[in-house]
């Protein structure tokens, strides 16, 4: 979140999401050598996958996550996870 915001020249809005998505998520995961591991494999898979879509992706594998919550349809092509829209149904 940090980064895109940013990247979008919105870095104030980013600040303020990422508070807000702890108070949704307060327990984080941690990115490990298993999370690494699974993004190598990740990407030698998928060839369009980048560095940092991959350390998303194992870390929904490795933890045994539904899917991720993101508008970045990459993690669409992606057949071990599902993605879901911010504004889904998911949060009622």
């Amino acid at each position: 979140m940090l980064y895109v915001y940013s990247s979008r020249g919105e870095r104030e809005k980013g600040l303020l999401t990422v508070g807000d998505i702890l108070v949704l998520f307060p327990n984080l995961v941690a990115i490990t050598k298993e999370e690494i591991l699974k993004a190598k494999e990740l990407m030698a898979n998928y060839d369009f996958l980048v560095p940092r879509d991959a350390i998303h992706a194992a870390a929904v594998l490795t933890n045994g996550f539904e899917g991720l919550i993101s508008t970045d349809k990459v993690f669409d092509e992606i057949r071990e996870i599902k993605r879901f829209e911010p504004e889904s149904d998911l949060f009622g």
